[in-house]
């Protein structure tokens, strides 16, 4: 059973400083008697985040995952360094794409996963151009996907790599849901999760997360901790947060709240709202907002 260690710590506790010294300790130690050191994947949020560990380990030799390949695709590139067992860092992004592929090779292999910040492991996937909804219903009444209990499976040829095959690559895993008869959510394949060997996820206030409740409906067990002085300690919730007020400072003045006054539609005011600044804002009420925002 994979064991996960969630580490739920207010931000500059040290988080990834601690994950770095973790990597550092277990990638060079010298190994006991019928065990290997562990590979390890660093998935950060944003590229340049998962560079950050690159630079900080040069003695563990990361790889980020590039499009130099036969296939052209940063997919096809992970998948190659995961069968030769390098340290990997890469994004969100690109971990979200993980297939079955994937999960073959890490189930062979020994890699633990530090999970920079919680993933998006739920997706509403019919609004998109590639999985048109229609073609949801042909599929299903051609017994190419079938569905039990409104989990949706890819029931055609394993190795099919038609123009279907975005169908296929969603609902390899049976993790395609059909919610209220017409939408189709996807969700993360708990099976890569369940291929590490340990996983650890940093991150702050994780019960408010849907990777929680992904965890707790797959029945994944984990464990809270969080960091203090370099260390894990038990986790102390959601810590000190007395000098944050300090940061936030509300600004309620009169001439600020002028920019976009009278903006209605259908009884609604839309001052200062997103739709106004985007779509109807002049240039110079956006300077007026501009300027007001660097005053303060």
């Amino acid at each position: 059973m994979t064991k996960i260690t969630v580490v739920d710590s207010l931000m500059g506790t040290g988080k990834t400083s601690w994950a770095i010294q973790y990597m550092r300790e277990r990638g060079i130690a010298v190994p006991q008697s019928g065990t290997i050191l562990p590979s390890f994947i660093y998935v950060a949020p944003f590229l340049d985040e998962a560079k950050r560990i690159k630079t900080a380990l040069p003695e563990l030799n990361f790889a980020e995952p590039n499009t130099r390949n036969a296939k052209g695709s940063k997919l096809e590139s992970l998948k190659i360094l995961l069968g030769a067992g390098e340290n990997i860092c890469t994004t969100h992004a690109l971990f979200l794409r993980c297939d079955f592929e994937v999960l073959a090779l890490l189930q062979k292999m020994n890699y633990v996963l530090i999970l920079d910040e919680v993933i998006d492991v739920v997706e509403i996937i019919n609004g998109d151009s590639d999985l048109p909804k229609d073609d949801w219903g042909i599929l299903l009444e051609h017994g190419i996907l079938s569905i039990e209990n409104k989990w949706i499976k890819w029931n055609w040829k394993t190795d099919y790599n038609g123009k279907l095959f975005k169908f296929k690559d969603k609902c390899y895993f049976n993790n395609v849901y059909q919610f209220r008869n017409k939408d189709y959510l996807w969700t993360f394949p708990v099976e890569i999760f369940k291929s590490f060997a340990e996983i650890y996820v940093l991150t702050y206030l994780f019960d408010g997360s849907l990777q929680k409740y992904f965890f707790d409906y797959h029945q994944l067990k984990y464990e809270l901790q969080s960091v203090s002085n370099g260390e894990l300690v038990p986790y102390v919730g959601i810590g000190d947060t007395s000098q944050i007020k300090n940061l936030i400072k509300i600004c309620n003045k009169d001439k600020m709240n002028l920019v976009g006054e009278g903006r209605t539609k259908n009884g609604i005011d839309y001052s200062l709202s997103y739709t106004h600044l985007l779509e109807k804002a002049t240039a110079e009420e956006l300077e007026a907002c501009n300027c007001q925002i660097l005053s303060t």
